[in-house]
């Protein structure tokens, strides 16, 4: 009789025991749940992205980095996740300075590099290093296009207001030009020719003879492009043609 009670008071005992446990490890994990417990600092933490951009005259350009070289211009950057910015160091590097060199020369540091009328085109950077508390590092390579947009020549052949004599099979030369400081670099330049609303692509042609012109006036215009995208345009030109036969052929 007491052998039984006291087995049945070890199991009793053992029951408790693993009730509390059991009970023990609900409450444990009841708390944990609720509490709000941060994960471990990541200490191989990387940017995500860096972005590159240039602002001139208070316009951003993150697409072809092109720059007027008589205006001011800075180079900026973004990185994401942006809350780590000030966390990192920037260094600016130029590649190639020299003929068939890929060394990079360390031209500037910080967020912001500016380009001033003084910045030589081969200290102008096209490699960004980032760099943070840990060490990890990201290198982002561009390029800054430094470009003068052409300018059209206010002399033209016919000149506005002119009056030209013949007939409908009568040739009229015109000519007009345009100069880009940016040709001597491997810029090219090409023209649109509108006469009397009608467009022709003349590629760098900057003369044609051009007949079939009824008596009357006539208009003609050109415009010029170089090859980053700039342009300019000469103002519509006006003439007036005479027919010379009175309209017989």
């Amino acid at each position: 009789m007491k052998q039984n009670s006291l087995h049945t008071g070890i199991r009793f005992y053992a029951t408790s025991v693993t009730t509390m446990v059991v009970f023990c490890l609900m409450l444990t994990a009841t708390l944990v749940g609720c509490l709000d417990i941060p994960d471990a600092p990541d200490s191989n933490r990387r940017i995500e992205y860096a972005n590159v951009y240039v602002v001139q005259k208070g316009i951003s350009d993150s697409t072809t980095l092109k720059i007027h070289p008589s205006d001011p211009a800075t180079l900026k950057v973004d990185v994401y996740p942006r809350q780590y910015k000030k966390e990192l160091s920037f260094e600016w590097f130029r590649t190639g300075i020299f003929a068939d060199s890929s060394d990079l020369k360390s031209v500037g540091t910080g967020d912001e590099f500016v380009i001033d009328e003084e910045t030589a085109p081969i200290f102008i950077p096209n490699t960004l290093q980032i760099t943070d508390q840990q060490g990890n590092s990201m290198t982002v390579k561009f390029n800054v296009i430094v470009n003068t947009p052409p300018k059209m020549d206010s002399v033209t052949t016919p000149a506005n207001k002119d009056t030209l004599y013949g007939t409908l099979s009568t040739s009229f030369p015109f000519t007009w030009g345009a100069t880009d400081p940016d040709l001597r670099y491997e810029d090219s330049l090409s023209y649109v020719l509108i006469i009397d609303s009608v467009s022709y692509d003349i590629g760098s042609l900057t003369q044609i003879m051009q007949s079939g012109f009824n008596e009357g006036a006539h208009t003609f215009q050109v415009l010029v492009s170089d090859s980053h995208g700039d342009s300019d345009t000469l103002p519509v030109c006006h003439f007036y043609v005479v027919d010379t036969l009175g309209g017989k052929k």
